[in-house]
């Protein structure tokens, strides 16, 4: 183990029955504490899932604890990329979208990535830290197409200068042939 110094100065305030004070002189008191060099586990199951609206992707992991497995996480650090995320290198060139606060270890985290240009494939990694900075490794990359609109076209005859205006509601049915 490792183990950090800590010095503290202390003085006594020593009264006796007749309230008269005396002070002692000043002590340097030294503390060995065990210095914390286990990073947060990796996430290892990061998922991302078109999201409900346009330019958005959900970001779905269990939660990883502080020491590996154990106690609760500070923070995570969530960025995106159109390239693959495979390695700290590429996990740090990558763009910050958020930190968040973690939860316990093995719960569900989520959050929804905004503001993605539809017809794009992006990239997704998660690192973890704990209160002593110490980071986990990179999670597993998850990617995921933001869909495009699709443009719609209605042909109609122009005559005697008749304008359309309204909606369009488009209905299809699926059938197997097999």
């Amino acid at each position: 183990n490792q183990y950090s110094l800590t010095e503290n100065k202390i003085r006594y305030q020593i009264w006796d029955s007749s309230g008269n004070v005396g002070v002692s002189p000043e002590y340097i008191v030294k503390i060995e504490e065990p210095v914390d060099v286990t990073p947060p586990a990796a996430i290892s199951n990061l998922t991302a899932l078109v999201g409900d609206n346009e330019g958005e992707i959900k970001l779905k992991w269990t939660a990883p604890g502080d020491d590996g497995t154990r106690g609760k996480a500070e923070v995570y650090e969530i960025k995106f990329s159109q390239e693959k995320i495979d390695s700290i290198s590429d996990f740090f060139l990558a763009q910050l979208f958020a930190i968040k606060t973690p939860q316990e270890p093995l719960n569900t985290e989520a959050i929804t990535i905004t503001g993605l240009e539809p017809g794009k494939v992006y990239y997704f990694s998660v690192a973890t830290y704990d209160n002593r900075e110490n980071m986990s490794d990179i999670s597993n990359s998850a990617c995921a197409s933001v869909p495009s609109v699709p443009e719609i076209t209605v042909d109609y005859p122009d005559s005697a200068g008749i304008s359309l205006s309204g909606e369009v509601v488009v209905r299809w049915s699926y059938t197997d042939l097999n």
